[in-house]
């Protein structure tokens, strides 16, 4: 099947949108005929017009991975057996869903909203004109699809996934995209954390200060918050489990090198120069998220058991990989 080019427009749309897509994050899909084209494992939706980012899966077989026939990853159900490219992580529940398209991305505003018991108690409101459902948060894949699974009724075409983002899918494209459009009005929230001044100074080799970010840091409420954990997917993956705070800027130098990012108590925020863009992107989604975030609410952090999940799992290490390798 030829990918519509509208089709590819919006996906390119959607992926260069920071409120909506970071770095690697986000897939799309079209369906035809019992094949579905969807986003490869570690490529940008941003380059969905300009760059080969999708690849063809079986949806017969790539349902039967939910059952077993296969190890999650539906590399199986691949049309072509010596495609270079991986399918999406999450190919299972686009498969899953019986719509032509099909959009997953981690808009801003859903995350906000779903990492927190009154951000949730709140779309009851914003999305009462939509079909759509809540799925409580399980580790992206297999265990993701099957919560899904659990939640779909007939006409049932938005998602909203506790702790990672948002689904929206439908058959005609124009509509859909009408409906992603008027989704994220509804869940738009403003900025609410004060920026600081940016601090400067000397600091150990290879880290520099992140001036936008300074607040994550000196804000009282947002720190705090910070420091709790992390609170969606692509956090632990591209940043690693929270956020490690020094009282100093000199205990940098003591992070290990897996740590891209360090908060200085206090003061502000510091990323390694030689951060990947997907890494920046992470640093500027979180700052994104936890600024819009109301005081009054409370929020939930994925906690340390699925933390240790994402970290010792071989399919976000592929994905990490191949985010790295396009730098």
């Amino acid at each position: 099947m030829m990918i519509p080019q509208q089709f590819l427009h919006l996906s390119a749309q959607i992926g260069s949108n920071p409120l909506l897509v970071q770095g690697p994050g986000g897939n799309t899909s079209v369906k035809e005929d019992g094949q579905m084209w969807v986003k490869a494992s570690g490529t940008e939706l941003a380059n969905a017009e300009t760059q080969d980012i999708f690849t063809g899966v079986s949806v017969e077989k790539a349902l039967a991975e939910l059952d077993g026939a296969g190890d999650g990853s539906c590399r199986s159900a691949l049309l072509d057996s010596g495609a270079t490219l991986r399918p999406s992580i999450e190919t299972t529940f686009h498969a899953l869903l019986p719509y032509r398209y099909v959009f997953h991305f981690h808009s801003v505003g859903a995350i906000a909203h779903v990492i927190s018991s009154q951000g949730r108690e709140c779309l009851r409101k914003a999305l009462a004109d939509f079909n759509w459902r809540l799925v409580p948060y399980r580790k992206p894949g297999i265990p993701l699809t099957k919560a899904i699974r659990q939640q779909q009724e007939a006409d049932v075409n938005v998602f909203l996934l506790q702790n990672h983002g948002i689904i929206v899918a439908g058959d005609d494209l124009e509509e859909t995209a009408g409906r992603i459009e008027a989704i994220e009005q509804q869940l738009k929230l403003p900025i609410l954390a004060e920026s600081s001044e940016a601090i400067t100074g000397n600091l150990p080799e290879g880290w520099q200060w992140s001036p936008d970010h300074c607040f994550l840091a000196t804000d009282k409420v947002t720190a705090e918050r910070l420091r709790a954990g992390s609170y969606y997917p692509d956090h632990v993956v591209f940043l690693g489990p929270a956020l490690p705070v020094v009282a100093e800027r000199e205990r940098l130098g003591t992070l290990p090198q897996q740590c891209p990012v360090g908060v200085v108590q206090n003061q502000g925020v510091c990323i390694r120069e030689d951060a990947t863009s997907s890494q920046q992107a992470m640093l500027g989604c979180l700052a994104d998220v936890l600024s819009r975030i109301p005081s009054d609410w409370t929020l939930d952090p994925i906690g340390t058991e699925a933390e240790v999940e994402l970290l010792d799992w071989d399919a976000e290490k592929y994905r990490q990989e191949l985010a790295a390798r396009g730098e």
